[in-house]
């Protein structure tokens, strides 16, 4: 790229950069974004922004282990940018290295004490590793910073893996009155009701979820698990069409600036 070649002797600001390689990752040109973020590391080696930018790229490509070192670079450069926690505690966990997702998880949230978003992110590290009860307590300090529907759904899985599904549907009773047109809550209440035994109350939840959020193949694939539709069944005819719909869709990178 020669505007990226121009970078070693031209101050192009640092967003000449990111935003080009974001577009080029956008429409699946890898080898030009990384070049961009390349580039912008080279121009401005002390900006954390390209090396997260370019984290980003290889952990939408799954290439986590290696996202994991330009995460880690980041963290290194002023200043302490919350983004980079997420992505680098995602990346972790996507790597299965859940000893240090935890221990950055912690980072997260003892160094942003009003992010809601690091006590969630270490309940679903400790969940992942197997100690739901440990996750209790996060996930509960993650609600009590930002109480809301994310925040229950998380409590509510976290009662589910120990085995107390009354809990949960009480949590998602009382997430589904203040918030009643979230098609999430509605499958999370789908899931623990099916847990408790009342399959005829989780396929009522989960159609309702269907209702609200009629593209979502999850709702679909819990609804398939416990019902017997018959031809022509709306629900059914919906599932058909999301499907045909997903495998005409292109590939993309969710990659976004911050």
């Amino acid at each position: 790229v020669a505007f990226a070649g121009a970078a070693r002797t031209a101050p192009y600001p640092l967003e000449a950069f990111t935003e080009a390689g974001v577009a080029a990752a956008q429409l699946r040109r890898f080898e030009e974004a990384a070049s961009w973020f390349q580039a912008g590391i080279q121009a401005w080696p002390q900006r954390y922004e390209p090396y997260y930018f370019e984290g980003m790229l290889l952990a939408n490509q799954n290439r986590h282990n290696e996202a994991v070192l330009r995460f880690e670079k980041a963290l290194t450069l002023p200043p302490l940018n919350v983004d980079v926690l997420r992505a680098l505690v995602g990346s972790l966990r996507r790597a299965g290295r859940l000893d240090e997702a935890e221990a950055f998880a912690i980072a997260w949230e003892e160094t942003f004490p009003k992010d809601a978003d690091g006590p969630a992110a270490l309940a679903h590290v400790l969940m992942e590793a197997g100690r739901a009860q440990d996750a209790l307590a996060p996930a509960r300090k993650a609600k009590a910073i930002a109480p809301g529907s994310n925040a229950s759904i998380l409590e509510a899985r976290v009662l589910l893996l120990l085995d107390d599904a009354a809990s949960a549907i009480a949590e998602l009773h009382a997430a589904r009155a203040a918030e009643p047109g979230n098609a999430a809550v509605y499958l999370h209440l789908g899931a623990a009701l099916k847990a408790a035994g009342q399959i005829d109350q989780a396929q009522a939840a989960l159609s309702k979820a269907a209702q609200l959020d009629p593209r979502d193949p999850e709702i679909y694939s819990a609804l398939a698990q416990i019902t017997r539709f018959t031809p022509g069944d709306p629900l059914l005819t919906a599932m058909d069409r999301l499907a045909g719909e997903t495998q005409r869709q292109p590939g993309g990178v969710p990659l976004k600036l911050h």
